[in-house]
């Protein structure tokens, strides 16, 4: 919107409708990052605030759900909470993430692509993707609905990947079945954590590979 990243979670419910107005006066224009082409604001029937494409042109986007749009949202919120800069649907060399945190220090600065996977995807299209984000020097973390096979009952140091609770969305397991994550210098038992909350710790590198 004129040139500024805005991330629609973050807008008070003033400045939400306060853009609206605008957008609809033609005041203002948004123009959505990952294609360039115009788009408008929306609320889903859950109250979950999001831009949408009004037309597709050349983009591959499609259609969220309504888990997908709030567990970005937590994710979202929860990267900011911690003091990192956030940015929604953040596009790269060969890939676009859900959530990237960046934290800006020089030659230490860090930035983490946040993955929401809800419908079935292989191991070997993740490890694709998750190379992509290596290459551009980016960590990348998935938050799987489904884990590939392979990963059930075991872990990788290359590949961060947790299950979302199927019975309640806003909970991860930080672990595989039998591989945990050590968690605050605790083993952490299920059910899991919040994800929010896991988001957090992860961020502040309270999260270590066993």
């Amino acid at each position: 919107v004129d040139g500024r990243n805005i991330v629609a979670p973050f807008l008070s419910d003033e400045e939400w409708q306060e853009l609206r107005q605008a957008v609809q006066a033609g005041q203002k224009a948004v123009v959505l990052p990952c294609c360039q082409v115009p788009g408008f604001l929306r609320v889903s029937h859950r109250g979950t605030r999001h831009f949408v494409h009004k037309r597709r042109g050349t983009c591959s986007w499609g259609p969220e759900s309504e888990d997908h749009l709030r567990l970005k949202e937590v994710v979202a919120q929860a990267a900011r909470a911690a003091g990192w800069e956030v940015t929604t649907e953040a596009a790269g060399d060969g890939w676009e993430a859900d959530v990237l945190a960046e934290r800006p220090g020089g030659q230490s600065s860090l930035r983490v692509a946040f993955e929401v996977q809800l419908s079935r995807q292989t191991l070997e299209t993740t490890l694709a993707r998750q190379e992509r984000y290596r290459r551009s020097g980016v960590r990348g973390c998935w938050f799987f609905a489904h884990l590939p096979p392979q990963l059930d009952g075991t872990a990788r140091q290359d590949l961060p990947a947790f299950r979302i609770n199927r019975q309640d969305p806003l909970l991860v397991f930080p672990h595989s079945d039998s591989t945990y994550a050590r968690v605050g210098g605790t083993w952490s038992p299920p059910p899991g954590q919040p994800l929010a909350q896991f988001v957090g710790r992860l961020l502040d590198r309270q999260v270590q590979f066993c």
